[in-house]
């Protein structure tokens, strides 16, 4: 988003407006602030933020030993599973390559991506979309997205302190849960819908067309 707008200004002097990504919004809003699963889409690996998940992981336990954390995804598997399995950490799963994403963002009260370099990821937009709040790096595009006490929670990149931390009043708070939960699928229908893609799409054609006729006018009179 802006980062990327930044990016390529640099590059050339011609106005340049980003248009976001967007998502389709679920029918239904199924979200469930008592489920017990926090997941990760996305490669499995360092750039992801894995192995922070497991330093995370092990610390939430003794507190919140319900939690599942389920790693979704391909990428550095035997390197996660060695250390899930030398460390003997228990409430890490891998859930491999997803199929049916639907059906396990219904079991998921939060999506965690500790990521350390991104975009605008796509996970966050759909899981948000369905009404799962996000705790996330505040990397990339992701801090005009994630609001931290509005949509979703927001940490830096690396640091597991920060985020036992926050990840503890998250579980601790179950209106705090659906506060953010309402808030982040209202900001993809109202931002990132397919609806406000379209629209925006929509104008920009119609800017074009007036510039077109501007330019065609111009040249008549030559």
């Amino acid at each position: 988003m802006k980062s990327g707008k930044g990016f390529i200004k640099k590059l050339t002097n011609t106005e340049i407006k980003i248009i976001p990504n967007a998502v389709p919004i679920p029918s239904e809003y199924n979200y469930n602030p008592l489920a017990t699963k926090i997941i990760t889409f996305g490669r499995i690996g360092k750039r992801k933020g894995s192995y922070d998940v497991l330093e995370v992981a092990k610390r939430i336990k003794a507190r919140h030993p319900q939690y599942q954390f389920i790693l979704f995804g391909d990428g550095e598997l035997d390197q996660v599973k060695k250390q899930i399995e030398e460390e003997h950490i228990e409430n890490v799963a891998i859930g491999g390559w997803v199929t049916d994403k639907e059906a396990i963002m219904k079991e998921a009260v939060l999506h965690f991506l500790p990521s350390y370099h991104e975009g605008l990821p796509m996970a966050i937009l759909e899981t948000m979309a369905a009404g799962i709040p996000n705790m996330a790096s505040a990397v990339g595009g992701i801090s005009q997205l994630v609001k931290t006490n509005e949509n979703g929670v927001l940490v830096e990149a690396g640091d597991t302190d920060m985020m036992v931390n926050e990840l503890e009043q998250y579980l601790s708070n179950t209106n705090a849960r659906n506060h953010l939960s309402e808030n982040a699928r209202k900001t993809i229908i109202e931002k990132f819908s397919i609806d406000t893609y379209n629209s925006i799409w929509y104008k920009e054609y119609q800017m074009l067309e007036k510039f077109e006729k501007v330019c065609d006018v111009n040249e008549s009179k030559v």
